[in-house]
Parts: structure tokens; sequence; C-alpha cells
């Protein structure tokens, strides 16, 4: 019996493992990314390394506004990593959890200057193919969290 419950547990395990390392497939190409009707920028999030690993590439709108994550799975914790650099030098590590309809990203946001704040990102896929994403912060160690940004990623069409 206790082989059988062993042997059920790593088939949990595998399956959920699984589910993550596919969690970002639905983010994955070309994006023009509106919050409300402004157009922000264009993102392009490709794979690599035999779906180990993501890019992002973002380029916002206004001058100097860009950024670049690498997301990385990590097959012995089931779970993504994703670190974001930007020119200026503010970057950002955090973890990855699944929650409904997506995934979320919770860590910290590093400064130039060094200071930091807990930063979450949500990831959903809506039904019309559209992807939200949420980033929001926090100032109390995760007891409550404010949005900061809150956008509509659309296909490019070009």
């Amino acid at each position: 019996m206790k082989d059988m419950l062993a042997f059920i547990a790593a088939l949990v395990l595998t399956a959920q493992a699984a589910s993550q390392k596919s969690a970002l497939d639905f983010w994955v190409g070309s994006w023009d990314v509106y919050s409300g009707k402004d157009l922000d920028g264009h993102d392009m999030v490709e794979k690599s390394l035999d779906g180990n690993a993501i890019t992002e590439r973002w380029k916002g709108v206004s001058p100097g506004d860009e950024g670049m994550s690498l997301f990385y799975y990590r097959p012995f914790l089931g779970s993504w990593k994703q670190v974001w650099v930007t020119p200026v030098g503010m970057y950002k590590e955090k973890e990855s959890e699944l929650v409904p309809g997506g995934i979320r990203f919770t860590g910290k946001a590093f400064g130039p200057k060094g200071r930091t704040i807990d930063d979450r990102t949500t990831l959903t896929l809506n039904p019309d193919g559209t992807v939200r994403q949420v980033i929001e912060r926090s100032k109390d160690g995760g007891k409550t969290w404010e949005v900061g940004y809150d956008a509509i990623y659309r296909r490019s069409k070009g």
C-alpha cells in the first residue's frame, strides 16, 4: 500500500510539473499591449531550449521604455523563475505559481539605488485569446497589494 501511495504521489507531482512547464505557452507570440485604449508598447515572447527557457522583449512607446525577461523552467521544483532587467538598472526576480486561468510571478523589484519592493505579475488568458497582465506592488510585505499596471495583450497583426 505504501508503494502504491508513493507511486500515485509521483504521478500527481509529474502531472503538476508538466502543467507548470506549459503554463506560459498561451503567452508566446508577438503582442501589442494596451492599458485602456492607449497603446503602451510591443512585447515579443519566445520559447527556446526545448521549452525550458522563454525570453520576453518589451519595447514601450515612450523613449527608453524597454526591458527584457528570461524565464527559466526548474524541473526539480516544477516551476518557473523570472529575471527582468531594464537599461536603467531596475530588475526583478520572481517565482511562479499557477492561478486559475494563468500564472503568477511573485518576488522582489530592485531599484537602481538598491530600493526593493514586493512585486507580483499575473498573466491570464482571456476567452477571446487576449492576455491580461496585472502588475501589483506591496509595501507591507505582501499583506496588501496595489495595482500599478493593468494591460491587455493583443496579438500583433504585422
